[in-house]
């Protein structure tokens, strides 16, 4: 349990997803992502929690042989105000159509002790599978690189985000540009109708969240929970948020 304790100290910042046409119904996914292989992002996880009550369809990232790492409300259920039970949990992994992936258990879940489900604060989970996890029935998973707390990302500097289709359920990607939160406040500002806006909406957006945008329209939505938002190092990619949608 130490190394739980200490895969769920690492200082994480989550993301909050803005681009330049967020409507409605498309806040469901990455909306017409290009199609990837696995091969690309081995360390992708399909999460899965289902119940009597709900269903949570997310994506993970391995960080070591036993550890994946998601956001926190794919593990809780809102409904119950309560983890969802482990028996109810499972990952799939090791291929571009997750319904043809290899099945993993989970046996503990490190949920941020923070988490605030109305605020999307402290939105990060760490779970611990049974057993290390293989890619195929004998080979071993590879896990992605966690970046630096000393790293920081450059105005339009690419970033790049995956998950499972719902529609189809085979994996996609997006490559979208970091924008300073100031000029993503701006956007924002320009998108809500001018009765809408009152007091309540802040005056900034906190440090803890980053925006991205897309010119091509695709977007990290809400199904596309807990994937990594990652920098490619040319040789390698850094895993830099964890995926936290807006609605």
């Amino acid at each position: 349990m130490n190394a739980l304790a200490n895969i769920c100290s690492v200082k994480i910042f989550l993301l909050w997803a803005v681009t330049s046409s967020v409507q409605g119904d498309d806040l469901s996914r990455i909306y017409e992502g290009e199609e990837t292989e696995i091969i690309n992002f081995p360390w992708a996880i399909r999460v899965i929690a289902i119940d009597e009550d709900s269903v949570s369809v997310c994506t993970g990232s391995l960080v070591t042989k036993r550890y994946v790492l998601t956001a926190g409300h794919c593990v809780y259920n809102n409904i119950s105000d309560s983890l969802f039970s482990l028996d109810d949990m499972f990952g799939q992994i090791g291929s571009s159509d997750a319904a043809e992936g290899r099945v993993i258990k989970f046996s503990h879940i490190c949920l941020h002790p923070g988490y605030n489900s109305t605020e999307k604060i402290n939105d990060i989970a760490i779970l611990r599978t049974t057993e290390p996890v293989k890619w195929k029935l004998f080979s071993p998973a590879s896990t992605i690189c966690l970046a630096s707390s000393e790293y920081s990302i450059k105005e339009n500097e690419n970033l790049t985000s995956i998950e499972w289709d719902m529609s189809d359920s085979f994996l996609r990607k997006t490559i979208s540009k970091y924008i300073p939160n100031g000029e993503c406040l701006e956007r924002l500002m320009e998108l809500i109708p001018e009765e809408m806006k009152n007091e309540s909406y802040q005056e900034e957006i906190p440090e803890i969240f980053v925006c991205l945008d897309n010119e091509d329209g695709h977007q990290v939505c809400e199904g596309d929970s807990g994937g990594p938002i990652m920098t490619n190092r040319g040789f390698l990619f850094l895993q830099e948020y964890v995926l936290v949608a807006s609605s």
